[in-house]
């Protein structure tokens, strides 16, 4: 079942054997939540909030571990499977990456939510076609504090035709590169 399985699944699988099961839970209906209702963005504060001031996980890391959740998720809603087909499949996987009580949650999510995934699979969520930034930098304002102020335009294309864009300040625009660096980061050690 798992087989295709993108890179750093198994890291990130073993990452959440290390959340309680209740967590693991709250993330699973997150996770759902953002696959049912694909304009829903993935919500990852509420279970970083329920975390133990003992348990360090970065934001990466509970990204990560969300991404994996997912591809449990979207495989099971690709391949239609029950709990039980869920669970066999998570157990191939062996339990010292998906634990006993890992995949008891899982399944019993997905048994929860299986309906709504499989009527959501109709409706998949887009992907990004193309991405364009410029820099902008104002030259007339109102306010003598807004000129030569720097801000960066996206363009965003999706796979479902849509357009989106926006501005960012160029604070903004910094807080995104240096997750996006994060991210990178991340990938190059679950490569």
């Amino acid at each position: 079942m798992f087989e295709d399985a993108p890179s750093g699944f198994i890291a990130a699988m073993q990452l959440l054997n290390k959340l309680p099961q209740e967590l693991i839970a709250i993330l699973s209906h997150v996770v759902l939540d953002s696959i049912q209702k694909p304009n829903t963005p993935l919500q990852l504060d509420e279970v970083a909030s329920r975390l133990d001031d003992d348990a360090i996980f970065t934001p990466v890391e509970l990204a990560t571990m969300a991404h994996a959740v997912s591809h449990v998720y979207q495989e099971a809603t690709r391949l239609q499977a029950d709990p039980a087909q869920l669970t066999a499949g998570l157990r191939q996987l062996g339990a010292a990456v998906c634990s006993t009580g890992t995949v008891k949650v899982l399944a019993y999510v997905w048994n929860e939510r299986k309906e709504q995934s499989t009527k959501a699979q109709t409706n998949p969520v887009p992907t990004l076609v193309d991405w364009h930034l410029a820099l902008s930098v104002s030259v007339e304002s109102k306010r003598v504090k807004d000129l030569s102020k720097a801000s960066v335009t996206t363009a965003l294309t999706l796979s479902d035709g849509r357009a989106v864009n926006f501005d960012m300040e160029a604070r903004q625009f910094k807080a995104l590169l240096a997750a996006l660096r994060e991210m990178d980061q991340a990938l190059a050690v679950a490569s």
